[in-house]
C-alpha cells in the first residue's frame, strides 16, 4: 500500500506528513504485514534488477526497504524460506529508489 510512504495524510501541528514520516517524527516503530498484498503485488510488472531466482523475494525487497522495523511474512515451505534468505545478501533499496518504485504502483 504505497499511500503510507507517498500520501501526506497525517498532520503533526499543521505540517502534512506521510504515515511513515509522522511515525518517525513521533518515535513510533512500524511493522508491516502482508507485504505482497496477499499475492496481489505479484501481478504487477515491477523490475528491480535484483538477481534472485523468483518474483516473490524481489518484491519482498520493497517491503524490507520501507522505513519500518520489520515486514511480517508468512512462509509456508522450506524452499520459500531459502529463496527469501537470499535477500540477506542484497542491500535494501535507497529511500529514493523505494519512493520511485512505489510511485509507479500508485
Amino acid at each position: 500500500m504505497p499511500e503510507a510512504a507517498l500520501l501526506p495524510n497525517q498532520k503533526i501541528g499543521e505540517e502534512p506528513l506521510t504515515f511513515f514520516e509522522a511515525a518517525k517524527r513521533l518515535g513510533i516503530g512500524v511493522f508491516t504485514s502482508a507485504p505482497l498484498l496477499e499475492g496481489e503485488l505479484l501481478r504487477h510488472a515491477i523490475e528491480l534488477g535484483i538477481p534472485l531466482r523468483s518474483r516473490a523475494p524481489q518484491l519482498l525487497q520493497l517491503a524490507r526497504s520501507a522505513p519500518t522495523i520489520a515486514a511480517l511474512v508468512v512462509i509456508k515451505t522450506r524452499e520459500h524460506v531459502e529463496e527469501n534468505l537470499e535477500l540477506a545478501r542484497v542491500e535494501p533499496l535507497s529511500s529514493v529508489e523505494f519512493r520511485d518504485i512505489l510511485g509507479r504502483l500508485a
